[in-house]
This record gives structure tokens, sequence and C-alpha cells, in this order.
């Protein structure tokens, strides 16, 4: 892929997701794999939800394991420096759960929240579980939707996972993100 038409997909990619949250006028959000919160500040910059939970348990092992390396095309980075990342999330205007997207759906009620945006682990059992642990706290006529749907070395994965889910022929796609009406 041509690396300036990868960098424009990576900063517009934000926007598709802020247009869709606003264009339905959802307000209970919850954001699966924050990283260092970059899509987090323009969703609370752009969207003013009334509840916004951000889920990133930041540690080293769940970045790397199995052959598994997500580095974000950056270094890989150590624990102290996923805890400077934390304490700088924790500052946000936001439910911040620095813990598994498994442990945050626990404390979230069925059909409470408007919009999911998962972009957590780019594993297959990952996403086909945050899949299956997140659609059923949307409200009817909320969102399901994620990353890395085209143009990645993840894009076959999320494609697997989704269509094993949801079905690929029921989601929607701008970009790299996917998104599934409920």
């Amino acid at each position: 892929m041509n690396i300036l038409k990868d960098l424009n997909m990576r900063s517009n990619f934000r926007q598709v997701v802020c247009d869709l949250i606003n264009k339905h006028s959802y307000k209970r959000i919850v954001e699966i794999g924050v990283w260092r919160g970059e899509l987090s500040k323009m969703i609370i910059e752009q969207c003013n939800p009334e509840y916004f939970m951000m889920v990133d348990p930041l540690l080293v092992e769940y970045n790397h394991f199995e052959g598994y390396s997500c580095t974000m095309g950056e270094k890989p980075k150590t624990q102290a420096q996923l805890n400077k990342i934390s304490e700088h999330l924790e500052k946000y205007d936001a439910d911040f759960k620095r813990m598994t997207s498994l442990e945050a759906s626990q404390l979230v009620s069925e059909e409470s929240v408007d919009f999911v945006f998962i972009d957590g682990l780019h594993t297959y059992d990952a996403v086909k579980e945050d899949i299956e642990l997140w659609l059923p706290k949307i409200k009817p006529g909320g969102m399901l939707s994620g990353d890395d749907f085209k143009g990645g070395r993840y894009a076959k994965i999320v494609q697997m996972a989704i269509d094993d889910t949801i079905g690929l022929d029921h989601v929607s796609n701008k970009l790299k993100v996917w998104y599934y009406f409920k």
C-alpha cells in the first residue's frame, strides 16, 4: 500500500467514527482498545458524549504474545511507558477502565449503550469475543463498529471474525471502519 494513502486512512478513520456517532446522535459510547487516546480525545471533543467508557489494559503481555505483535507502528513499549500512557488517559473526561474487554463488559448492562467501537487485540479469537461480548450491550438502533476492516495486516482476521459472528453481508464499511446497526 502507498505510504501516503496509508497515513491518510489512519487519520481519516477517526473522523469516520466521529461522523457515525454524530450522525445518529449516539451519546453512550464505549471504545475497546484505546492505546494513546487519539480517537478518545476526538470523540470527547467532537461528539460530546453523556457517557464514555474507554477500555484498555495497557499491559505488555497483551501487545506481544505467541507471534502476535502490536506496536501501532511504533517501537515496542515497556510496561513503564504503558503506565505513563495510562496516567495520561486517566485525565480524560471519561470512564477509563484499565482492564480487559471481558472484565469491562461485565460492568455494563445489556442494551445500555448506543455505540461500541472495537479496536483491541487483532487476533481472530479476540475480535470474535469482543463482538460477542459487546453486541448485547448495545441498545436497539445502536451500532457496533470497529477498525481494520480493510487495508492492513489484520483485515482478513477482522473480516473472518465478523463473518463468523454477525455475517459480512450485514455490515457496512467506510475506509477501514466497519459498522453494524443492531
